[in-house]
Formats: structure tokens, sequence, C-alpha cells
């Protein structure tokens, strides 16, 4: 399917039931393959998860089998690999499809909000609930399996909703079961009880598409008018707006003969706010001669303070998602279609279990001797095994790493790329020169193939002493953009002394051209450099 959202948004919503059962409550509803499941990649989940917990620490949280979970450091990476879901609140903040998707549904309903829900294999999240919330379930990566039960709640307000916390007093067996694939979408109207598990094979990403219809109902409406009416120091008399904003406490109560008649009184007033502005509609004909300058509580009162929220609810929402896509792209993000390999620094041995230890181990060690061991899994061997065998110093396709949980394999690589085992190849930080000749004392040596941007580079170039100074500016700009810079020597590389880490583009190329005696040869001639501001 090539559908755009736009497009796969205006068939699901040409089908009558689903406003139907969003205005007056219905049952669950399944649409097979009702939008284009690759409109979702792992790069940008993984893109959104790590924006978003930058900008908003308290909108990615875990839970565990029915109950919150916390992890070390926060770490999702962590609460995933211990089986805990990962649950990105108002995720489309920072995942410009599902604000996509938000803003299409905006032009039916008035607010719409995305949570995504990334479940490991075999796990689930939360308990069986009902929710005051109409959701739409986008099944985006993996199957789950869902459970939908009988809900003798009507169309729930905010805080009657069963399962969080109000317990179910008799679940009962399900009235059916249903599996969701990849590009199928589920429709749960508010009030209906359900419970949702991923399969065992591998991992569920799903976006619940939140419609707040509770908030938005008429009874949430009228709520906030008469609020709103009480708030209003000239829509009230005096003594009733004075007596409506103190305190009730514990001498208050039981409420004295005085203070019973203070509340009948400002009842009484807002009464006549409502009655008046009931007829306010029959003016026209007579009935009610307005006064100028009254506020009543009445239809059109409501419906103006209505649009003014929605419109500040959905001009903050907007401000967010501007506000967190303005921030810098997050750096050492880890996807399935990242280039990955093991330090070019770091040795890696994997122990199998032996008579002494029943798990598998992994070493990492420095050429300065540091060493890391850590306790693997035997899923980590796995992928250790293949990154270790890899040609040396060949970076590798995440995707094609052995694991069968997409987002397990993640976890594991950015964890070992905190602690420095591993390097990514990203392209925006990386400068990779390919040094084809080798310095002698009787020639000076030609610079060939230097790659400006990525080891993968689309265009490359060829240096030599006579054209140097030429395209030295352009290939000093390139290098300002990066934190890190690689020189690939086929023969040599460039032995740094500990005091002498940090050198400069024409320092190096001035070592190399002067016959080599600070080069020394190095493992497959790789060396790396760190970059420095240059006077």
């Amino acid at each position: 399917m090539t559908w755009s959202t736009n497009e796969w948004v205006s068939r699901l919503l040409s089908h009558d039931e689903i406003m139907v059962d969003v205005v007056r409550g219905g049952s669950a509803k399944v649409y097979r393959k009702a939008f284009p499941p690759s409109a979702c990649t792992w790069d940008d989940y993984c893109q959104m998860l790590v924006r978003l917990a930058l900008f908003d620490t308290d909108s990615v949280f875990f839970y565990r089998e029915g109950a919150p979970y916390f992890s070390r450091g926060n770490s999702p990476y962590l609460a995933y690999l211990d089986g805990a879901s990962i649950v990105s609140n108002k995720c489309e903040r920072a995942w410009p499809w599902i604000n996509m998707v938000c803003h299409e549904l905006r032009k039916y309903f008035l607010h719409v909000y995305g949570v995504a829900y990334l479940t490991p294999p075999g796990k689930f999240a939360v308990q069986p609930h009902s929710d005051c919330d109409d959701v739409l379930i986008l099944q985006c990566k993996g199957r789950k399996e869902w459970e939908i039960f009988d809900s003798p709640a009507g169309q729930p307000y905010p805080g009657e909703e069963v399962g969080k916390d109000k317990p179910i007093e008799d679940l009962g067996e399900p009235l059916y079961h249903l599996t969701l694939e990849q590009g199928d979408l589920l429709l749960i109207p508010r009030g209906v009880i359900h419970r949702a598990r991923a399969l065992q094979e591998e991992g569920s990403l799903h976006i619940t598409v939140t419609i707040p219809s509770s908030d938005s109902s008429y009874g949430m409406m009228i709520q906030r008018g008469v609020g709103s009416l009480l708030r209003d120091p000239e829509s009230l008399p005096l003594n009733v707006d004075y007596f409506c904003r103190r305190s009730v406490h514990q001498g208050s109560l039981p409420f004295r003969v005085g203070v019973s008649e203070e509340i009948r009184e400002a009842l009484t007033a807002i009464r006549n706010k409502v009655r008046w502005g009931s007829r306010e509609r029959l003016g026209f004909i007579g009935l009610v001669v307005e006064q100028p300058n009254q506020i009543h509580l009445s239809p059109e009162y409501l419906e103006a303070r209505l649009r003014e929220r929605v419109s500040r609810v959905n001009a903050q929402q907007e401000a967010a998602c501007q506000a967190c896509m303005a921030m810098p792209k997050p750096s050492g993000v880890i996807s399935d279609s990242s280039l990955v390999r093991i330090a070019y620094d770091v040795k890696c041995v994997v122990e199998r279990p032996n008579g002494e230890r029943n798990y598998p181990a992994a070493t990492f060690t420095r050429a300065t001797d540091e060493k890391l061991e850590v306790r693997i899994r035997p899923v980590d061997v796995e992928i250790l095994d293949s990154l270790t065998s890899a040609a040396p110093l060949a970076f590798v396709r995440v995707a094609d790493l052995p694991c069968r949980d997409v987002f397990e394999k993640i976890s594991v690589l950015i964890l070992l790329y905190d602690k420095g085992c591993i390097e990514l190849d990203d392209s925006e930080k990386l400068v990779y020169m390919s040094l084809i000749a080798a310095p002698t004392r009787n020639s000076l040596p030609s610079l060939a193939a230097v790659a400006l941007g990525s080891v993968r580079g689309r265009q490359f170039s060829v240096v030599t002493r006579h054209n140097w100074e030429k395209l030295r500016p352009t290939l000093l700009k390139e290098i300002e953009k990066c934190d890190f810079l690689t020189f690939d020597f086929e023969l040599t590389g460039l032995l740094l002394s500990q005091e002498d880490r940090h050198i400069g583009l024409d320092k190096v190329y001035d070592a190399y051209c002067s016959g080599a005696r600070s080069f020394m040869p190095l493992q497959m001639g790789l060396c790396a450099v760190t970059r420095h501001d240059r006077g």
C-alpha cells in the first residue's frame, strides 16, 4: 500500500460506524490493512524515543506485567531487556508521522494525541481495563493478541474507568479474541474493557491514537462552563462570589444553618444564570429581555468556551511539536538500518559457559589495557559473534545481525555503545580519508579517494600535493562539522603519543609528506584522531 496519511485516514473515517461509536458509544471493531505499516520505521521510533525523553522526561515510562517499572538510570533499553513495556506519552511531539496522523484526525475530532507502546515478546503492559477515551490502535510492528470483554459501564467520565483506580468486580470470559497484524487498526470505544499481549516470537509496537471523547463530552463542557462562570467576578452577585471563593475546613463540617443558606443562595444564583441562558434563545419573540453585560450559561456561551479551550489545547500541542523537533538531532541513536562494529581499539572475546561459570560472558579490552567483563545472554553471544567475525574494521548493518526481536538487538547494541565497546557509523559525524600510496623518502605521496562525508561516500576526490591548497578549505569545512575523524591508510597509520592525541589536519598531512617518520604500522592501518580547534 502506498496511501498517504490523508488518504488512509479519509478511507477509515468513511466508515460511518466509527463516528457513531465515538459519539454514542459502541463495540470494538477491527479494520484489516487499514494503513501502510511502512510509514512507521524503527529509525523514526528510535529517534522519537530519544528525542521525547530529552524534551520531557516524564513522557517516557515503563510498565511490566500490570505494574509500573523503574529501570536503572531510567533507561528504556534496560527496561525492555528486563521484560517491561516502553510507553511514550504524546509521542506526536517527537514523531512527524504521528503528528501528521493527529493533524488529519483533527479534521473530524476536536483534539487527538498519540501514545506509543513497545512490548517485549510474550509480555503485556497493563491489566484488563477500560478507558474514558476512544482509541484507535495502529499495529505498526510485530503482532499482538487482544481480548475484548463485556462492558457494563456505558460512556465513562474521567475517573469512572475500571481496572485502573476502580477494580473489575467480575471480568468474566472475553467476548472474543483477535490478533492484530502489521497495518491493522482496532477501534476501542471508551468504556470497553480490553486486554492485550505481544506474541511470543517478537515484540510488538502499536500506537494508541487517543480521542479524549469524555473530556470533550457535553457533561464536561457544562461542568467547565459552570466553573468558568464561577471564576468570572461579574457573573454572580458580589456576596455570592465572595462566598464561593471561601475554603471549606474541618470546622465547617457539618454545615451550619447559616452556611447552608449561603450555599442555597449560591445555587439559586447559578440556576438563574442557567435558566436565563436557556431562555435567551427565545428572546427574539419577547419572552426574555436581556440585560446588557450579563453573562448567562447559554449554549452559545458554552460553545464559545469550548472553542477557546480546544483552540488553546491544539495550539499548545503544535507549539510543543515545533519545540521538540527544533532540538538538535540526537546523536548515537541506533536503529535497524544503522551500521556498527567493534570499536577499532577494542578486542572482544566471547566465552561460553564452562565448569566454573554456567553463563556466557564477554571481555572487552582496549589497547590501553582497560578491560570490561560483562555477563551476557545466549542471544548476545550470537550478536557479538557476528560482529567479531566480520571483516576487520568493517561495519555491519544492525538488520543483518542475528536476533528475532529487533528492539532487543537495538537495546543490546545501545548499551555496548554507551560503554564504548562498539562504534556507530554516523555519516553526519564522521569523515573518512583513504590514503592509498605509502610515503617514502624519495617521493611525496598522492592522496586518493578522499570521501567527504561517509565511508559509504557518494562522491570522491583525488588529493595530491598539487591541488592540496585548492581542496584544503573544502575539506576543512567538512571536518568542522565532525566530532570524530578517521584516517584509513593502506600501509601505515599514525602512531599518536599519549601527550599528542589532539592534532589538526594540516599536521597530519605535513607528517605524512615529511617521510613518515611519525608513522608506524597499525592493525589494518587505521587510526582515529579527535579534531580540535585550529588557529
